[in-house]
């Protein structure tokens, strides 16, 4: 993670808008960690990240997240909380759609923040991030390259 920050701060950007400050993402956080555990207390559905949305990974993805935010490094946190805000979302949907609506603005906030709240703006961002992954590809061929022989 480091050294692609480093190396591709590009990348970082088109992941998380670049305008959120570590303040506004320390909020994002702990309105997560509120959607987190209703999630983790509904979840039915199995979903390949299930066991994501667990009590037992609730100090890996909340307190993770806010010792990257401590660390300097709240764009990445970012990346990590939308990740999981729509992973609630979708175990909200499917298990326990009467609580969506209580739930539902702040992940929309975290959304609006990183400049993807419409659809159309997600699709323009994905389209910006596709239009980047050969010099993503590039970056990791060098970061392999790099490692040491095993």
């Amino acid at each position: 993670m480091c050294r692609c920050r480093q190396q591709n701060p590009e990348l970082l950007g088109l992941l998380d808008g670049g305008g959120v400050g570590p303040d506004r993402v320390r909020e994002h956080l702990a309105a997560l960690a509120v959607t987190f555990d209703v999630a983790a207390r509904v979840t039915r559905t199995p979903f390949f990240f299930s066991a994501d949305l667990t009590a037992a990974a609730r100090p890996v993805v909340v307190d993770g997240s806010l010792e990257l935010i401590e660390a300097g490094w709240h764009r990445e946190a970012m990346f990590w909380i939308l990740a999981t805000y729509a992973r609630c979302q979708a175990v909200l949907a499917a298990d326990a759609p009467q609580l969506v609506a209580g739930l539902l603005p702040s992940f929309e906030a975290a959304l609006a923040d990183l400049g993807v709240l419409s659809v159309a703006q997600r699709r323009r961002r994905a389209d910006e991030v596709l239009g980047f992954l050969p010099r993503w590809w590039a970056t990791a061929e060098e970061i392999v390259a790099a490692l040491p022989a095993r």
